[in-house]
């Protein structure tokens, strides 16, 4: 079995093969986008956005060397901003379910299935509904901070791909959505 290093090496050097075009176009159209062929049409920009996580969440100055491609780092920021949420959760859903295939039974610890569950926070746009919604941290003067959420996220021990994830107040304990978050893990 390959670790996760070697993975995402393989990913760095043909990260255009790894998230087949014809996919990504599918679930753009599911999810009812239209776009003129551009540069950063859908389909790169999802593409681009991988290449950015595998690189540490690196510039978006630094991608069009990367993906050897011309754009600039706005026009790369406007593009991911259309991007559907819906499209890339249902590409993680596709991805999963293409684990379930290949991998998911691997890995496992007298008999049983093993996932990790990992607790991270991030900050969002400060607007009033992400505020009252998700909070800030303390410390920090009401208004004078960016909203933060919880995001909890499952992870496959075999292949260490995150198979579902959700995000929550910032004050939520990682166990408090222990329950919603590992439910279907345990059905299949």
């Amino acid at each position: 079995m390959r670790s996760i290093t070697d993975v995402i090496r393989h990913f760095k050097q043909d990260w255009t093969r790894e998230l087949c075009p014809g996919a990504i176009k599918l679930a753009c159209r599911e999810q009812g986008m239209v776009w003129r062929e551009s540069t950063l049409n859908p389909i790169v920009t999802v593409q681009v956005f991988f290449l950015q996580i595998l690189h540490g969440n690196t510039a978006c100055t630094h991608l069009p060397r990367l993906a050897n491609l011309c754009f600039t780092a706005a026009a790369y920021c406007k593009a991911r901003m259309r991007l559907k949420l819906k499209v890339l959760e249902l590409l993680l859903q596709r991805s999963v379910e293409q684990l379930h295939k290949d991998a998911f039974d691997t890995s496992r610890w007298l008999g049983h299935r093993v996932f990790f569950l990992d607790g991270s926070s991030f900050s969002m746009p400060d607007t009033p509904e992400l505020q009252e919604h998700f909070g800030q941290p303390g410390g920090q003067r009401a208004g004078c901070g960016f909203p933060t959420a919880h995001w909890l996220a499952m992870l496959h021990a075999g292949t260490g791909m995150i198979t579902k994830m959700l995000a929550a107040p910032l004050r939520t304990h990682n166990l408090a959505k222990n329950r919603r978050i590992t439910s279907r893990a345990s059905s299949r």
